[in-house]
């Protein structure tokens, strides 16, 4: 699948630049969920029973479908703000989510990493809408780059979206290892026993189908670390299991027991990962992400663990 490369204008109908940096986010609230309609027409007529005059709702529904059904995981985002300054260059790391109970009513939302970010002006100009797809070739896409001093490598789509999670248990409670063989699937859910988002809810989010997983298991300290690998089979909402449609859990399969396991102190002293979330926190949640270079770090110990 072809790499798609966006602007995102940074104004009233997507988000302030604060917000932005964690979330592109759209408006147009009342159209609802945007995988409810078999196409743009469908969403249009529906936003213009709202505020929205015809051509308003038009142009409104054609930029909530691309970032819903056309935009995608790896795509490249260009952050601008008015017609000539540009605020960020980054990679699309999530799905299309709706989420109808935020404050801000900017329910549209997909997860984004930043390359760089920081005010450049780059000597050409963007008008359009606030989401705007460019052609390949598009010479603003090499100067925007080359403002920051960057390159199209390091957008490169499979650092963002060949991902490795790390899924904190804890034998107090149940045990990976004990309890889940080699080839069998398991599930967790994002909402704890209280019907609480767990504390890691964003990364049951974005998990996808396909990830490759840390199973960490917690207890007593001689024997805490990363004793399997696993991969994620389904993210929320995406799979049938056991029978049932699971909106609120993510499927995993265990497909590796490490022997030796991985110690715990090989990630808390590691230079790259002692800045991890899942180092930070002390494991305080169950499913942690990382950047890509400590992805790329995670990988190399891996290997050198002879782990295929």
């Amino acid at each position: 699948m072809r790499r798609r490369f966006w602007t995102y204008a940074i104004g009233p109908k997507t988000a302030c630049w604060a917000e932005a940096r964690h979330d592109l986010v759209l408006g147009w609230w009342t159209v609802g969920d945007c995988r409810d309609y078999a196409d743009p027409s469908a969403m249009a007529r529906a936003l213009a029973e709202g505020p929205c005059d015809e051509m308003a709702a038009d142009e409104a529904a054609a930029c909530c479908w691309r970032f819903a059904h056309e935009m995608g995981v790896g795509d490249v985002v260009i952050a601008v703000r008015g017609t000539d300054k540009v605020l960020g260059l980054g990679v699309v790391t999530g799905g299309y989510r709706h989420e109808v109970d935020r404050a801000s009513a900017l329910g549209h939302r997909r997860r984004v990493e930043w390359l760089a970010t920081g005010m450049r002006r780059v000597g050409c100009v963007f008008r359009g809408g606030p989401l705007e797809e460019l052609a390949e070739d598009d010479a603003r896409i090499g100067q925007c780059f080359s403002a920051y001093g960057k390159t199209l490598a390091d957008a490169e789509a499979s650092r963002y979206t060949d991902r490795v999670w790390w899924l904190a248990t804890n034998v107090a409670y149940w045990s990976l290892d004990d309890e889940v063989a080699v080839g069998e699937t398991f599930f967790y859910y994002k909402y704890n026993e209280r019907g609480h988002v767990r504390t890691s809810g964003r990364a049951f989010d974005e998990i996808q189908r396909g990830d490759l997983v840390l199973g960490y298991v917690g207890g007593s300290v001689k024997d805490r670390g990363v004793h399997s690998l696993l991969r994620c089979e389904a993210g929320l909402g995406s799979g049938d299991y056991e029978g049932a449609w699971r909106d609120n859990v993510v499927v995993f399969r265990k497909i590796r027991e490490l022997s030796p396991f991985i110690p715990w102190e090989a990630f808390r002293d590691n230079p790259i990962l002692a800045a991890a979330h899942m180092v930070r926190v002390k494991n305080v949640g169950s499913l942690f992400g990382f950047t890509p270079e400590q992805r790329d770090e995670i990988l190399r110990i891996l290997r050198l663990g002879k782990v295929r």
